[in-house]
Protein backbone atom coordinates (compact mmCIF):
# COMPACT_ATOMS: atom_id res chain seq x y z
CA UNK A 1 0.00 0.00 0.00
CA UNK A 2 1.34 3.52 -0.64
CA UNK A 3 2.10 5.97 2.07
CA UNK A 4 -1.01 8.31 1.44
CA UNK A 5 -2.75 9.16 4.13
CA UNK A 6 -5.99 10.30 2.46
CA UNK A 7 -8.82 7.98 3.70
CA UNK A 8 -10.61 7.89 -0.08
CA UNK A 9 -7.02 6.45 -1.25
CA UNK A 10 -6.79 4.35 1.35
CA UNK A 11 -10.14 3.13 0.76
CA UNK A 12 -9.89 2.87 -2.68
CA UNK A 13 -6.71 0.65 -1.71
CA UNK A 14 -8.70 -1.74 0.24
CA UNK A 15 -11.36 -2.28 -2.43
CA UNK A 16 -8.99 -2.64 -5.37
CA UNK A 17 -7.53 -5.54 -2.96
CA UNK A 18 -10.63 -7.12 -2.83
CA UNK A 19 -12.51 -6.68 -5.99
CA UNK A 20 -11.08 -9.49 -7.90
CA UNK A 21 -13.08 -11.61 -5.42
CA UNK A 22 -16.46 -9.94 -6.19
CA UNK A 23 -17.59 -12.76 -8.77
CA UNK A 24 -16.53 -15.61 -6.66
CA UNK A 25 -16.05 -17.04 -3.32
CA UNK A 26 -13.57 -15.03 -1.10
CA UNK A 27 -10.32 -17.14 -0.39
CA UNK A 28 -7.30 -15.57 0.89
CA UNK A 29 -3.74 -16.33 2.51
CA UNK A 30 -2.67 -15.19 5.57
CA UNK A 31 -0.86 -12.80 3.91
CA UNK A 32 -3.47 -10.89 2.01
CA UNK A 33 -5.74 -11.06 5.36
CA UNK A 34 -2.61 -9.54 7.39
CA UNK A 35 -2.36 -6.55 4.30
CA UNK A 36 -6.28 -6.11 4.12
CA UNK A 37 -6.40 -6.02 8.28
CA UNK A 38 -3.45 -3.41 7.45
CA UNK A 39 -5.28 -1.73 5.27
CA UNK A 40 -7.88 -1.57 7.47
CA UNK A 41 -6.51 -0.23 10.55
CA UNK A 42 -5.03 2.31 8.43
CA UNK A 43 -8.23 3.48 7.36
CA UNK A 44 -9.52 3.44 10.90
CA UNK A 45 -6.64 5.27 12.31
CA UNK A 46 -7.28 7.92 9.25
CA UNK A 47 -11.11 8.16 10.15
CA UNK A 48 -10.46 8.50 13.86
CA UNK A 49 -8.34 11.55 13.36
CA UNK A 50 -10.54 13.26 11.26
CA UNK A 51 -13.05 13.31 13.66
CA UNK A 52 -11.00 14.26 16.12
CA UNK A 53 -9.78 17.38 13.33
CA UNK A 54 -13.40 17.95 12.54
CA UNK A 55 -14.05 17.70 16.19
CA UNK A 56 -11.70 20.63 17.64
CA UNK A 57 -11.98 23.02 14.34
CA UNK A 58 -13.83 25.75 15.14
CA UNK A 59 -13.59 28.74 12.38
CA UNK A 60 -14.76 31.46 14.39
CA UNK A 61 -16.43 31.97 17.69
CA UNK A 62 -20.37 33.27 17.97
CA UNK A 63 -18.92 36.04 19.60
CA UNK A 64 -16.20 37.49 17.09
CA UNK A 65 -18.89 36.61 13.82
CA UNK A 66 -20.75 38.84 15.63
CA UNK A 67 -18.38 41.52 15.56
CA UNK A 68 -17.41 41.11 11.80
CA UNK A 69 -21.02 40.87 10.93
CA UNK A 70 -23.34 42.40 13.05
CA UNK A 71 -27.11 40.24 13.25
CA UNK A 72 -29.08 43.61 11.97
CA UNK A 73 -26.39 43.41 8.88
CA UNK A 74 -26.34 39.67 8.32
CA UNK A 75 -30.70 39.74 8.46
CA UNK A 76 -30.63 42.80 5.73
CA UNK A 77 -27.79 40.66 3.36
CA UNK A 78 -29.74 37.93 3.79
CA UNK A 79 -33.20 39.04 2.91
CA UNK A 80 -31.82 40.68 0.07
CA UNK A 81 -30.49 37.61 -1.69
CA UNK A 82 -31.82 36.17 -4.97
CA UNK A 83 -35.30 34.64 -3.96
CA UNK A 84 -36.51 36.99 -1.47
CA UNK A 85 -39.24 39.28 -1.68
CA UNK A 86 -37.14 42.08 -0.82
CA UNK A 87 -35.72 44.41 -3.61
CA UNK A 88 -33.71 47.16 -2.85
CA UNK A 89 -34.51 50.90 -4.11
CA UNK A 90 -33.50 52.11 -6.75
CA UNK A 91 -30.63 54.83 -6.69
CA UNK A 92 -31.84 58.32 -6.77
CA UNK A 93 -30.49 60.02 -10.18
CA UNK A 94 -30.02 62.96 -8.10
CA UNK A 95 -27.81 61.65 -5.86
CA UNK A 96 -25.20 60.12 -8.24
Amino acid sequence: MSQSNLLSDRLRETRNLIADYRHGGVVLSSEQVELLVQCLDGCAETARDLEIFVRDFQLVSREALDRLVPPASATVLHMMRPGTNVVPFPRSPHTS
